[in-house]
């Protein structure tokens, strides 16, 4: 059985990618081309150790209510609705994954960034940075809705970096060690430097809607994430963090886990549920998968 903690942490590079969709888009459909044609391309890449996506709901303001000085909510227009979480184990993985596919294929990936996000940034983390500090969930590779209350939580800093990075740190160590906390991961995130690229295919946020943390925290039920706003420590957040926006996240998807792809990765969304359904492990079989996809498989499938 694979230790998630001590799993996921041995990457030591993330870049995280916050989107919101292309005015016009029905965002069901966004999702499914996401889940169902863009990932699967992402997840064949090389040298990947952790490859999820998330998705979510409009953020829940009522949660953080009446902190004194933080903004919990946020215009409709500016919320999030996806991100995406790439982790490398070190600086010579993620030198071979942007290596591949060659010239001719990489654009044909990145357009459909263009074809669907309307505006989106892309940080990094590196080192203690980004940490899962606890995962009890039992959830491997997750695959569609999530399974228990689970928030993705943004914050953006005032004042001085090293302050915030203590006060969110401080926080995610107490929610984690809350009875009711199954999973915390906590990513302190840098964003680019410079303005956006002249060929970006999609705009970046303005530098005052970006964000230098997010806590993604998954709990038992509505009364464990209730008791997330009731830790002390939480009432003088506003001296270090200026918002603070608590998303539901509701699907996550595992693309990549523990450097080998998943079963949905390979197999596709609908056929891994299916596959699930009827028991049909001969359809997880190596022997099957080699066959059907070569090296791609890179001694998977994993969930």
């Amino acid at each position: 059985m694979i230790d998630r903690v001590f799993s996921e942490n041995r990457a030591t590079i993330a870049r995280i990618t916050c989107n919101h969709q292309r005015d016009g888009l029905p965002l069901d459909a966004l999702r499914h081309f996401l889940r169902d044609v863009h990932c699967p391309c992402v997840a064949r890449r090389p040298a990947i150790w952790e490859y999820r996506t998330q998705w979510f709901d409009p953020i829940r303001g009522d949660l953080f209510a009446g902190l004194d000085g933080v903004e919990v909510n946020e215009d409709a227009g500016h919320q999030l609705q996806f991100m995406s979480e790439v982790r490398w184990q070190d600086n010579e993985a993620l030198e071979n994954f942007e290596r591949s596919p060659d010239a001719t294929v990489r654009p044909l990936i990145i357009a459909d960034v263009a074809m669907l996000v309307g505006e989106g940034t892309t940080y990094e983390t590196r080192g203690a940075d980004g940490q899962t500090l606890i995962d009890r969930t039992g959830h491997l590779a997750p695959r569609g809705p999530v399974r228990s209350p689970t928030l993705a939580i943004f914050l953006r800093a005032r004042g001085d970096a090293e302050a915030f990075g203590e006060g969110v740190s401080t926080l995610a160590r107490l929610w984690a060690a809350l009875p009711g906390t199954t999973r915390l991961r906590l990513n302190l995130l840098t964003p680019p430097a410079g303005a956006a690229p002249a060929n970006a295919p999609v705009p970046r946020h303005p530098p005052e809607r970006q964000h230098q943390a997010m806590i993604e925290v998954h709990c038992v039920d509505e009364q464990a994430i209730g008791a997330l706003a009731r830790v002390p420590d939480l009432r003088g957040c506003g001296q270090w963090a200026r918002s603070l926006h608590a998303y539901p996240v509701t699907d996550l998807f595992s693309w990549t886990c523990n450097g080998k792809p998943t079963l949905m990765a390979l197999r596709g969304y609908h056929a891994a549920q299916a596959i699930e359904a009827f028991g049909a492990e001969h359809h997880r079989s190596p022997a099957m998968l080699d066959w059907m996809y070569g090296h791609v498989t890179a001694g998977g499938p994993v969930g």
